[in-house]
């Protein structure tokens, strides 16, 4: 949503994400991206990154991190903001030979910016490497496709139906964090008024 005005915090957080989880395939890093910013938003009222997470199959996704990280296979990925912060090295997948996976690897020469996030931020970063540093991307799958979460209810709410033998793996539904805020009219306030601001910046920027 605001991915250009918060690009150096969305690099920063893979890079560290990566440089604390070893073997970091695209798949956690894509839902603990997610879980990274549910959290915030339970907790202070806001996300931190602000990225639009899609219904996907395998949960909430952000289709632009998802483009941005699969263009490294290309052997010039220096279209990718995020090449100033990660590596992506190609592997085979352990479960499936015919298949590749992606894994993210800290940028050789660059150290993580913490100038950048709040101290609440940096606590959060840290509680959830810590807390999902040994749990596997399917695990993280099924936390993300249990009954009550917010892409469950979107896929119950909507009917919809993902086809694996269709190629049919994605919706244009996106998840709508304010679902959280319901009865909580302080952290309502402090969505809006962080929404406001990064419009705001996006309107001085020409984005």
């Amino acid at each position: 949503m605001y991915k250009d005005i918060l690009n150096d915090k969305i690099g920063n957080i893979l890079y560290f994400l990566s440089y604390k989880i070893n073997n970091l395939t695209l798949t956690k890093a894509l839902k603990l991206l997610y879980i990274i910013d549910e959290t915030a938003v339970n907790e202070v009222g806001a996300p931190i990154t602000w990225l639009d997470y899609k219904v996907w199959k395998y949960g909430p996704v952000s289709e632009t991190i998802y483009n941005e990280i699969n263009s490294f296979k290309k052997e010039d990925c220096s279209c990718s903001s995020l090449a100033d912060f990660v590596n992506v090295n190609v592997v085979d997948n352990p479960h499936d030979r015919t298949q590749k996976s992606l894994i993210i690897c800290p940028k050789n020469g660059k150290s993580f910016n913490e100038l950048i996030f709040s101290k609440y931020e940096m606590d959060l970063l840290n509680r959830i490497s810590e807390k999902f540093l040994n749990t596997s991307a399917s695990e993280l799958v099924e936390i993300l496709h249990k009954e009550d979460t917010l892409w469950h209810k979107i896929v119950t709410s909507k009917e919809i139906v993902f086809s694996l033998e269709l190629n049919d793996n994605r919706s244009n539904f996106s998840i709508d964090f304010t679902q959280l805020l319901k009865d909580d009219a302080i952290k309502q306030d402090i969505y809006k008024s962080a929404n406001h601001s990064l419009n705001f910046e996006n309107f001085l920027m020409g984005v």
